[in-house]
């Protein structure tokens, strides 16, 4: 009960600071015909009362002295009135909030509109071996470092970020957010590889890379199969332009053709950072001389197939430059975000303060017409 009272007064209390001036209807048709039917009904009302009077004031009818006092006692006259014009405003009150009044604001919103750049680095046991002959970094920890520096590059572009690393199998390591600290910092602390060598042969410190079992090879295609859905899952309608930035040496296990269709029918670019394994690599891979992948210059012309892009590091080659410059492409490649202001209508509805004003008046009219009634044994 304290409760109802409570929102009574509340919609009273904002009916009072309505500008009637700027109000407007959503469906006027239905207040025009309740209002054409109650005025028909109550014309009809008074034709039969009219008709009736007529009759019972003709000449030795015996009403016809006792119903002109009633009627000519004023102050059953002002009480009638009393009870019948707040009835009167509570129906127009009905009616009008048959009509579905509003109040249009509009507002000028600043939107922004973000890319979608999802990481995907090769945690491979590959990726573990130098990047540069002589050199002690291995391309995991040099595409990593690079990666970072590429994330200090796009701190103010906004952009939705996501991280994963693949080996045999796919991992998410941070989901889609705009909060650029958050996600640096979860980048910085991810493991550089997934493995499943002997620790011993990993060319990275412990703390760096992760023993699990089944892991170590290079199964892009099933990287994409959990992208993609994730992609769907996640989609925004603000989203300026999405790109998949893989970081690898493309010794992929199987060509994915078709996950790259559906990357492409999905408007996503997909980048490509291919970090050649060096000379002294090749003792991890068969014995004798180098012989390269004969994935890798397959899945290359796929990607470049199906409209992505591919960023060659050599070795023999300052490496940490190369892929300094291929980010620095990258990064022109990817469009700003884009702030496009809106102006954006609304419409705040009024029936509520205009239905508790009409309950407010058809209980004074009520209690009017009570007293009438026990007053004057007035037959209402």
């Amino acid at each position: 009960m304290g409760a109802a009272l409570k929102l009574l007064v509340e919609n009273i209390t904002r009916l009072s600071e309505i500008d009637f001036s700027e109000v407007l209807f959503e469906t006027p048709n239905t207040a025009l015909l309740l209002f054409g039917a109650l005025g028909a009904v109550v014309f009809i009302r008074f034709v039969i009362s009219r008709s009736r009077a007529r009759r019972i004031t003709r000449p030795g009818s015996g009403y016809f002295s006792d119903r002109r006092r009633k009627r000519r006692n004023t102050t059953v006259w002002i009480l009638m009135l009393a009870a019948l014009v707040p009835a009167a405003a509570a129906l127009l009150g009905l009616i009008a909030a048959s009509a579905t009044p509003y109040l249009a604001y509009s507002r000028v919103e600043e939107k922004t509109y973000s890319r979608e750049i999802c990481y995907l680095q090769d945690g491979s046991d590959s990726m573990t071996y130098p990047a540069d002959e002589g050199s002690r970094i291995s391309s995991a920890e040099l595409s990593r470092t690079v990666l970072l520096d590429f994330l200090v590059m796009r701190k103010d572009e906004k952009d939705r970020s996501c991280f994963w690393m693949f080996s045999s199998n796919p991992h998410k390591i941070e989901d889609f957010t705009t909060d650029w600290a958050a996600f640096f910092f979860k980048v910085y602390d991810a493991r550089w590889a997934l493995t499943a060598v002997d620790p011993d042969r990993v060319n990275a410190p412990e703390g760096r890379f992760v023993f699990l079992d089944q892991e170590g090879g290079t199964n892009i295609a099933r990287a994409f199969d959990a992208i993609i859905p994730y992609y769907d899952a996640y989609a925004r309608p603000d989203t300026l332009r999405k790109a998949l930035m893989i970081t690898t040496d493309t010794d992929v296990s199987s060509i994915p053709e078709q996950q790259l269709q559906q990357l492409r029918d999905r408007n996503i670019l997909v980048i490509v950072i291919y970090i050649v394994p060096p000379r002294q690599a090749t003792q991890y891979y068969e014995e004798g001389e180098w012989n390269q992948p004969t994935a890798v210059p397959q899945f290359i012309s796929e990607v470049l197939k199906y409209g992505g892009k591919v960023y060659t590091i050599k070795k023999g080659v300052d490496a940490e430059k190369e892929l300094r410059r291929a980010f620095e492409d990258i990064n022109r490649e990817i469009p700003k975000a884009a702030v496009v202001a809106e102006t954006i209508q609304e419409r705040v509805y009024i029936h509520g303060p205009i239905l508790a004003a009409a309950f407010v008046l058809f209980a004074v009219s009520a209690f009017v017409g009570i007293l009438v009634a026990i007053e004057y044994e007035y037959n209402i």
